[in-house]
């Protein structure tokens, strides 16, 4: 039996955010802050500083001549690229654990969490339907809850788990339930909520998988964002199971933000293609 206290405390046990990752976030998050704070947060930090200038220089970001101030950088990025970039660089070492409950081996959960993110960015440049900034953010981490259910939960565990799909034909997320009575998704919106990111990060995070919970009619334009980028990370990787995917979903939420089979397509052969140059951005 699984002990759900100790399993939400353990969602505070992650490593924190450093002070300079969680202050950019909360000064990104606020459309009203002034360039030159921004400026300053990063300038202080020469690893952050020079993977958004690196960002900044590179193709997917448009840049027709160089870029050589942070500035300037910045300016090009928009805070959702460079509040991912600053979280990003915090948590990678973290993501890229092997996490044998969910048969992720080293580096994959980061590099699924890289594609969901630049799936978040391709799909902002390519809908009318407006998506907030930090929707890059919460695709990155929108996977963070499998790393607290992965340590805590026992191996011996994982048998029951993979039956419970195989043979019970449940999803990754009602297995979870079923076990743990908790999905990764919940568990990982509790650790952005400990971490002190925004409300709107901490709902792309729980709701990722289906954000219909979030919000009724429209739904949210965020939380939307995050579960397309999730399926098109996982169609472009080949890891899509249809299981997790609530039928008719994925075309309802395409049909919300006015967007066709090809420009699915589109953006998950864009997330092939681009993927190891966004990757580089954190090396």
């Amino acid at each position: 039996m699984i002990d759900i206290e100790k399993l939400i405390a353990s969602a505070q046990e992650l490593e924190p955010l450093p002070a300079s990752a969680s202050r950019l976030a909360s000064l990104l998050s606020d459309i009203n802050t002034p360039l030159h704070q921004i400026v300053k947060v990063v300038s202080f930090d020469p690893a952050l500083a020079s993977r958004v200038l690196r960002a900044a220089n590179s193709a997917l970001s448009g840049a027709r001549a160089p870029i050589e101030t942070i500035d300037a950088a910045i300016a090009r990025l928009g805070p959702g690229m460079v509040m991912a970039l600053t979280i990003g660089s915090s948590v990678q070492a973290q993501l890229g654990d092997a996490i044998p409950f969910y048969g992720l081996e080293e580096g994959d959960l980061w590099r699924h969490s890289v594609a969901s993110a630049l799936g978040a960015e391709l799909l902002r440049k390519s809908r009318p339907r407006k998506i907030p900034p930090a929707a890059f953010t919460a695709a990155l981490l929108h996977d963070v809850g499998k790393l607290v259910l992965g340590r805590f939960v026992r191996n011996e565990l994982r048998e029951w788990f993979d039956r419970a799909q195989r043979e019970g034909k449940l999803s990754r997320q009602q297995a979870e339930k079923e076990l743990i009575e908790v999905s990764h998704a919940e568990i990982g919106g509790l650790v952005a909520q400990d971490w002190g990111l925004p409300e709107h990060i901490v709902w792309g995070i729980s709701f990722h998988h289906d954000p219909r919970h979030a919000t009724p009619g429209e739904g949210d334009p965020l939380c939307d964002a995050v579960f397309l980028s999730d399926v098109f990370a996982q169609r472009a990787l080949g890891t899509l199971d249809a299981r997790d995917v609530p039928e008719g979903l994925e075309d309802e939420i395409l049909g919300r933000f006015e967007l066709e089979d090809a420009d699915r397509d589109r953006i998950v052969e864009a997330i092939r293609d681009e993927l190891s140059e966004v990757m580089s951005w954190y090396d």
